[in-house]
């Protein structure tokens, strides 16, 4: 989730529902509707970004997303974070 955030494309939420069987909301809860109540994520056409204030302080948002559930890696057949990439990948 952070790295595809860092990216101009952000995240395409129903890329990762795809990739995950779950929406973003699904995994991270109530922290991508925080970020957007204070002004640093935006949604845009199905698609997650950071707004330019959120790139100020990104290191402090994504710091909220490093803490991904367990449930994410054990879908995959080697936890690391490249596996993430397509799920944030422009389509």
């Amino acid at each position: 989730m952070f790295l595809g955030l860092r990216t101009a494309g952000g995240i395409g939420e129903e890329a990762f529902r795809q990739r995950f069987g779950k929406t973003v909301r699904d995994v991270y809860r109530r922290i991508p509707d925080r970020h957007i109540a204070e002004g640093l994520l935006t949604e845009k056409d199905g698609r997650l970004f950071l707004t330019d204030r959120g790139i100020d302080v990104s290191n402090s948002v994504m710091a909220d997303y490093i803490r991904t559930p367990d449930y994410v890696f054990r879908q995959q057949p080697k936890p690391g974070l490249y596996f993430l990439k397509e799920a944030y990948t422009r389509e």
